[in-house]
């Protein structure tokens, strides 16, 4: 939940004390969350967009259903939206819910549908079968020549991710279609076909863009962290950022430096950790703030 708030709206999910560890469900119950900060949402909700949010598991878990679908063009797709509306074949299998091999048909459906809709529109799909604390799940997709489950389920996923990728591209409006796949956060590797040894190669979690509209002025060995894929995914649709930054976040197509290269990485993780007066009061709020009034608060 604290990836998708970064790479959405630029800023950190922390709690009123300012400790982004501490579990969101230990809070509170808020009725929205951050419901004043400006998100991705927001703003292609402005530009006209239709959006589609899917992902195979609650959508309760981290009140992620709070934060996503404020608009009522705009639709939230879960594993409780699968199994009430028969868009299934078959009942799910797995611990969180839908499995991928399943989501993703109803998400290309779903695509068809908002794209023959005289409007743009963004879809955001979530994979769920390689969660590592499970050990990876493996679904009837899965190659059997794969012993470990986890090694199983991203080799399965890796699949469904780029058939999805492939399909869109072949369909009438792929060509005019920004694709952006991206982790949440680092797996923790338990499956021995992944291990490898400590050679020095630093892990991140990956990001590809496809189709965008912007060429990056530097590719390579840059340091960023998830609150800079807000406003270098707008730049991916072409979208011109005065100074290049939004929240805390920097335009990756830019030649600006982010907060991470610009102080450091332990620097900018003890800034973030601090407790912030103007985040608890404007945006940390227990309260059902109308997505209409954000430009007030900012």
């Amino acid at each position: 939940m604290a990836s998708s708030v970064a790479q959405t709206s630029g800023v950190p999910l922390t709690t009123a004390a300012g400790n982004p560890r501490q579990k969101l469900l230990s809070e509170p119950v808020y009725t929205n969350i951050l419901s004043s900060v400006i998100r991705l949402e927001d703003i292609l909700h402005d530009a006209g967009y239709n959006q589609l949010f899917a992902t195979g598991s609650d959508s309760t878990f981290g009140g992620y259903n709070t934060y996503v679908a404020q608009y009522d063009n705009d639709e939230l797709f879960d594993a409780n939206t699968a199994k009430e509306g028969g868009f299934l074949p078959r009942e799910p299998k797995g611990p969180w819910g839908v499995e991928d091999c399943l989501l993703f048909p109803v998400v290309k459906d779903k695509v068809r549908e908002l794209a023959e809709k005289d409007a743009p529109f963004a879809v955001t799909a979530y994979t769920i079968d390689t969660h590592s604390y499970e050990h990876g799940f493996r679904c009837e997709n899965c190659d059997p020549s794969i012993k470990d489950d986890f090694a199983a389920s991203v080799e399965c996923s890796n699949r469904i991710v780029s058939d999805f990728v492939h399909w869109l591209e072949n369909e009438p409006y792929g060509d005019d279609t920004v694709v952006i796949v991206v982790g949440d956060h680092l797996a923790d590797i338990r499956a021995k076909q992944l291990r490898w040894s400590d050679d020095g190669y630093v892990r991140t979690t990956y990001n590809c863009f496809v189709h965008a509209q912007k060429t990056p002025v530097n590719r390579y060995n840059r340091t960023f962290t998830t609150v800079d894929m807000f406003p270098t995914t707008l730049s991916a649709l072409g979208v011109t950022i005065d100074g290049d930054r939004l929240g805390l976040g920097t335009d990756l197509f830019s030649a600006t430096p982010t907060l991470c290269e610009e102080m450091g990485k332990d620097e900018f993780v003890e800034q973030v950790q601090m407790r912030s007066y103007y985040y608890n009061a404007h945006f940390w709020q227990p309260i059902d703030l109308p997505r209409n009034v954000y430009n007030s608060h900012t």
